[in-house]
């Protein structure tokens, strides 16, 4: 096409002119985007090894406590309140910011309270996953502030599930009350999963007492005659 465009113009240009000389045709250069790195997902949380904490301890850090970290006041607001029924989500993200503004290092543990889902948190899991970056005190502390908290906000389900719980073991008590309001699905699929099991052990006991009776398809049992002139006699 760029050929049959030259010889057009040059047959048009006037008699005696200087020939016309194409410019150079330039390869067109398309600008390869730069190769862009994935966007980093939230690390996952090792349940089995030690935190990686580093957000201030904030009020946690504080040696003298004449009263608790998270205002009692908070219980009566019913922004703060919840039975497990409605509204979950939003109090789950409202609470755990103002657990995260009085102990900014608060962040990373609820995130481990969370990873373990259906596992329990021990007292001692919980201060060998924090150590050396939190000290044995400060890990009752948190525990014991969470508990309390919790314990005066919840109503209905959510506070059943919420009294399972070791008592002050404030990150299993939240632990627990999440696995309901946020998302029951992957409960109720264990429990199914369970039930599922327990079901095929059951059949399989009751049929290793059946004899194993191996029947031919192929034959037919045979009638047997009957006397002349009885109701039953065989056409």
């Amino acid at each position: 096409m760029v050929d049959v465009k030259t010889q057009l113009q040059h047959a048009k240009a006037p008699f005696g002119a200087k020939p016309f000389i194409p410019a150079k045709a330039e390869p067109n250069h398309v600008d390869s985007a730069e190769p862009t790195g994935q966007s980093a997902g939230p690390e996952p949380v090792d349940v089995n090894g030690p935190m990686k904490l580093s957000l201030p301890l904030g009020q946690l850090g504080n040696e003298r406590r004449d009263r608790s970290i998270y205002d009692e006041k908070m219980w009566g607001q019913a922004d703060y309140r919840s039975d497990g029924a409605k509204g979950g989500s939003a109090w789950k993200s409202r609470v755990e910011r103002y657990f995260i503004t009085k102990i900014p290092v608060a962040m990373g543990l609820l995130k481990l309270a969370e990873a373990h889902n259906l596992e329990v948190i021990s007292e001692d899991k919980f201060v060998g996953a924090s150590m050396p970056y939190l000290t044995d005190e400060q890990c009752q502390c948190f525990n014991r502030e969470v508990w309390g908290f919790l314990s005066g906000c919840l109503s209905g389900q959510a506070e059943v599930h919420c009294e399972r719980a070791t008592m002050l073991n404030g990150l299993d008590a939240r632990r627990r009350v999440i696995r309901i309001i946020e998302d029951t699905a992957p409960m109720k699929f264990e429990q199914l999963r369970r039930a599922v099991q327990m079901i095929h052990v059951k059949l399989i006991k009751d049929l290793e007492g059946i004899p194993d009776v191996h029947l031919d398809s192929t034959r037919r049992p045979e009638a047997k005659p009957t006397a002349i002139g009885s109701e039953n006699q065989i056409c």
